[in-house]
């Protein structure tokens, strides 16, 4: 029972970060021309970086939140996942859609504070998935800080 219970976890955690992922993914316009022209710094990857670091991502988001699903007394973060993963959409949206990249950073900014939320449940109590949300916490803090040098820039 305890198997399948995992494998039903997989699959709807699996499930949600490819929607997720997909429907954000439909809305990044790096084409466009608001896109082109914006100033950007220096430490900007290129795309294929970009590419590599959300697989990793989105690896250790299917694995915290199939964890985070089986397990009954984790269940207090799946609100705040459900804050995580939908400001992913809206933050390609309001980036790339509507040009509004202060607004980007307020969006990144309540991802970024229940991302250190989840970890420091997750650090009480569990132990060792906390693990998974360093790289999230990691790539997250760095996307703040590239809105926020765009923003700074233009």
């Amino acid at each position: 029972m305890r198997l399948f219970k995992l494998l039903v976890s997989f699959g709807a955690a699996l499930a949600v970060v490819f929607v997720v992922g997909y429907i954000a993914t439909l809305l990044v316009r790096a084409d466009s021309a608001w896109w082109l022209e914006l100033r950007k710094p220096a430490f900007l990857p290129g795309n294929i970086i970009f590419q590599i670091c959300w697989m990793v991502i989105y690896v250790c988001l299917i694995t915290a939140l199939t964890v985070n699903i089986s397990r009954r007394d984790l269940h207090k973060c799946l609100m705040l996942w459900g804050v995580v993963l939908p400001f992913n959409v809206l933050w390609c949206a309001v980036f790339f859609v509507w040009n509004l990249a202060l607004l980007g950073l307020a969006v990144l900014v309540l991802q970024v504070a229940a991302l250190i939320f989840i970890t420091s449940y997750y650090i009480k109590n569990t132990k060792e998935l906390w693990i998974s949300m360093i790289p999230i916490l990691a790539w997250y803090g760095f996307l703040f800080v590239l809105n926020y040098g765009m923003v700074m820039m233009n």
